[in-house]
């Protein structure tokens, strides 16, 4: 988080990064200071939880001096919501989960308020703990529409394509096999942003699909990228479960550029994309549907516009200063 502010006073990200402290820091009644817990790489599960042992009680003797704890990325604030649990940590305790397993964990810890970006796990962690209900909550998370438009003056549904282009910008657990098998089906050029050890075993140079290589996230250079294509796909593999908030930076992304969506069906904001119609949706890991589903705008391009320019609305309806907006009223709740 600390990097993502500093690179965001720099110039070279986006706010939505830091999950709304920017936006509390910008209204001058906060001062937000930021400890980054992480594990240690270990293969062995038991020992990556027993490497953040010591950081989270550094975490509780640091915590407990502050008026309120805001844990912005996931099992940061774990230890805590378990002493929240049994009434040992007294500051108000907010916290974002973003993916499974959320069972084990609500049973354990509690929170004064537990956010969702995911619908689907909001929905279901409700019906799984009505008690608990009140305190848990979904926010749509969005973009900072500032950065993109300072990177990308026109926005992509207001461009003319002398060539549609499908792109995939995502790294984490994405089925890029499906995809390249797919953009060679329907015969459309596809760019597919990987980091070396990442570009898909069924890739060959030359069939309709181009490996943008990039190893660490950079969003001066994806911005302009994203800007020249066409079409935003994130595809996931079958086995993904829309509990989890899997590609939902590039589902921001999308949003911040006016770009149609294609995604799995089995993503968070399948519902969000049919019910505003921003793109189309096909079945995880089905060659022909995700196929059909490229065809579909290279048959209509019109589509390509009246997609996109839904998911530019949508994201304004539902942009990173109105996050903001909704964590400042847990914050003074």
């Amino acid at each position: 988080m600390v990097k993502s502010r500093d690179s965001y006073k720099k110039g070279n990200s986006a706010s939505h990064h830091q999950f709304g402290t920017n936006e509390l820091i910008e209204t001058g009644e906060y001062v937000i200071d930021y400890m980054l817990i992480t594990p240690k790489n270990h293969k062995n599960k038991i020992f990556k939880l027993a490497s953040l042992l010591p950081l989270w009680f550094k975490l509780y003797r640091k915590a407990r001096n502050y008026d309120i704890v805001y844990g912005g990325a996931d099992f940061t604030v774990d230890f805590l919501g378990i002493l929240k649990q049994i009434k040992l940590f007294r500051p108000k305790l907010i916290a974002i989960f973003y993916h499974p397993p959320f069972t084990i964990r609500l049973k354990l810890e509690r929170y004064d308020h537990l956010i969702f970006i995911s619908r689907f796990a909001h929905q279901a962690m409700c019906k799984k703990f009505p008690q608990k209900a009140s305190m848990l909550k979904f926010m749509q998370w969005g973009p900072d529409y500032k950065f993109y438009e300072r990177l990308a003056p026109i926005r992509n549904y207001q461009k003319k394509y002398e060539k549609i282009v499908f792109i995939s910008n995502g790294k984490t657990r994405r089925d890029h096999e499906t995809l390249v098998a797919a953009a060679k089906k329907s015969a459309n050029h596809t760019i597919i942003v990987s980091d070396n050890q990442s570009i898909p075993l069924n890739y060959k140079e030359g069939e309709y699909t181009q490996i943008y290589v990039q190893e660490k996230p950079d969003d001066t250079k994806m911005v302009p990228l994203l800007n020249n294509c066409s079409i935003l796909v994130i595809p996931t593999p079958p086995n993904e479960h829309p509990l989890a908030a899997i590609g939902m930076t590039s589902f921001v992304d999308a949003l911040a550029l006016g770009m149609p969506i294609i995604a799995a069906d089995n993503t968070a904001y399948r519902d969000i994309i049919i019910e505003n119609n921003m793109g189309k949706v096909y079945k995880a890991g089905d060659v022909n549907d995700l196929a059909n589903a490229m065809n579909y705008f290279k048959e209509s391009p019109e589509r390509i516009i009246e997609c996109g320019e839904n998911s530019w609305q949508f994201g304004q309806r539902n942009n990173i200063n109105n996050f903001g907006q909704e964590l400042r009223k847990l914050f003074e709740s």
